[in-house]
């Protein structure tokens, strides 16, 4: 009953009003949109039962992804409009430094990699 309460309340407060305040939101995923009704943001689980945090732009393009590898590790990958990875750590005890270049994306300097102790 508690339950059926709670979703009454919430759907008036969503139907009533566009921003609605709330302390705690709870679900399996949500979905940000734009106002031409296109997803840019997808916070959801992934196959193996760990975060996933996608973006992507007005386009439809993914831009980043925040993931994890089967073995647990997190995993940050970006994206050009082009849909080519840009930049991918998949890291676990090393720092990846970045540097921009001159049309705003960025590269992986390589040469600059260290490992944490």
């Amino acid at each position: 009953m508690t339950v059926v309460a709670m979703c009454a309340v919430v759907t008036v407060a969503a139907m009533g009003d566009k921003k609605g305040v709330f302390d705690t939101v709870t679900a399996r995923t949500i979905f940000v949109k734009n106002d031409a009704d296109q997803i840019l943001v997808s916070l959801s689980a992934n196959d193996g039962g760990d975060g996933l945090v996608s973006t992507c732009s007005a386009k439809g393009k993914e831009l980043v992804s925040l993931n994890s590898t089967v073995e647990g590790h997190g995993t940050v990958t970006t994206f050009g409009l082009n849909g080519k990875e840009l930049v991918r750590d998949e890291s676990t005890k090393r720092i990846m430094l970045i540097k921009p270049i001159t049309n705003g994306f960025v590269t992986p300097v390589t040469d600059y990699r260290r490992t944490l102790s």
